[in-house]
């Protein structure tokens, strides 16, 4: 401009997505003014809306206006897509070419909405017919191979369109990079078995495209509600699946070395921190409830686990196996001596059962949850205990029994759920 004003685009070529930015602002901007003149110019208004024979229908009329749109920003389609390929020869990360592609898919949707929405209804000045005839005369044959009304889209709509899958594509390739370097070389576990920080920062990317998606425009023509949701959440599934399988089965792979239950509490971890940055997303709503089972299925696993230990350690898990058997009193280990031992530790165990391992999970609820399903599996085990071996077949006198069930199962149920 002027003295230098304002600045040429090409100073900010050292930043792509203002560099890009800028230059889809000016198409944008220059397609609105030549859109005006063209119809300032060409159109007039209809007295009092009165069809004649000088009126000219409104599809005559778009057709015209987009071929001389079409004709004046054709020429920008090349030098365009050169500019834009040499500023990422060197790929930024494919956080920053997601949003360089997000911006060619919010101007395409845009610059699509200027170029072809219907002028006012009016008459054809008689400048368009004399414009009209001396493009037929020198430019006949390019006319005849590109009608207005065959042609779906301006060059410069489909550009940029092809641009946008461009920089698609390469969003996946360097994702799937990563992604594939992380399975392939999967981090060590913490040893709290919170999340690792090298699955930590691809989560927190993750981040940034969900709110970047969500702040797109790109869908803002969309007036119902529910279409804007279902449309959004289409439209970004396969980003999501291009992170959300790859993530899983590093973490598997990550817990491959410990124990069953520190291993579920470490995926349970994993699993937590993408679903916790999913939630306030309406567009995500199928994957949350997948994780969810996906937690699900783990709390299950690891309140199992952690139940068994607890009648391992005192001793009564390879007996609550024979409660099936017709006469358990004898079978081995169900003498009454036996249990009577057994059932002593698994009392005094019962007033102290505060799990520690739990602590290990990162969220507040899952904690008590886990802990709560684990106290009602004890307390269910001692009802199957209790009602096992005070049936008259087990082979228990009255007096041996009342030497071994100290408790009646609502006293054991009280004193596990509220310790």
């Amino acid at each position: 401009g002027p003295n230098g004003t304002p600045r040429p685009i090409q100073m900010h070529a050292h930043d792509p997505f203002r560099y890009i930015g800028d230059m889809l602002a000016w198409i944008h901007q220059a397609t609105a003014f030549e859109k005006d003149l063209i119809t300032s110019l060409f159109w007039t208004e209809s007295e009092d809306n009165k069809e004649s024979e000088e009126t000219v229908e409104v599809g005559n009329i778009n057709a015209v206006t987009l071929e001389t749109l079409n004709r004046i920003f054709e020429s920008m389609c090349n030098p365009l897509t050169i500019q834009v390929r040499q500023v990422v020869k060197s790929p930024p990360s494919f956080v920053a070419i997601y949003k360089i592609a997000n911006l060619f898919k919010f101007y395409s949707d845009t610059i699509s909405q200027v170029i072809c929405s219907s002028p006012r209804k009016g008459k054809l000045q008689s400048t368009v017919g004399e414009v009209t005839t001396s493009l037929e005369t020198t430019q006949q044959d390019e006319i005849e191979e590109s009608q207005p009304s065959k042609q779906d889209q301006p060059d410069i709509v489909i550009t940029l369109n092809l641009l946008h899958k461009e920089f698609m594509d390469l969003f996946f390739k360097l994702v799937q990079e990563q992604t594939e370097k992380l399975m392939a070389s999967p981090p060590a576990y913490p040893q709290d078995l919170s999340v690792a920080v090298e699955v930590s920062d691809l989560v927190r990317r993750l981040a940034e495209l969900l709110s970047m998606y969500n702040q797109s425009l790109s869908l803002s023509h969309v007036d119902d509600g529910s279409q804007l949701s279902s449309g959004k959440e289409a439209e970004f599934t396969p980003v999501l699946n291009a992170f959300i399988e790859p993530l899983l089965v590093t973490f598997k792979a990550s817990a491959s070395g410990l124990d069953r239950t520190d291993a579920g509490i470490y995926i349970i971890n994993n699993i937590f921190a993408i679903q916790d940055i999913m939630t306030q997303y309406d567009f995500t709503a199928s994957f949350v409830e997948r994780l969810t089972m996906e937690i699900g299925d783990w709390m299950d696993h690891i309140v199992t686990e952690q139940s068994n230990e607890i009648w391992k350690r005192c001793g009564m898990h390879e007996k609550m196996k024979l409660l099936d058997e017709v006469d358990i009193s004898s079978q081995q280990g169900m003498d009454p001596a036996s249990l009577q031992a057994a059932f002593s530790k698994f009392y005094q165990s019962m007033f102290s059962m505060v799990m520690p391992e739990f602590d290990r999970l990162n969220n507040p609820r899952l904690r008590t949850t886990a802990r709560n399903s684990t106290a009602r599996s004890i307390a269910m085990g001692y009802v199957r205990l209790y009602n096992a071996l005070s049936n008259p077949e087990s082979g228990y006198s009255k007096e041996e029994l009342e030497r071994i069930l100290v408790h009646a199962p609502e006293q054991v149920s009280k004193y596990i759920l509220d310790a």
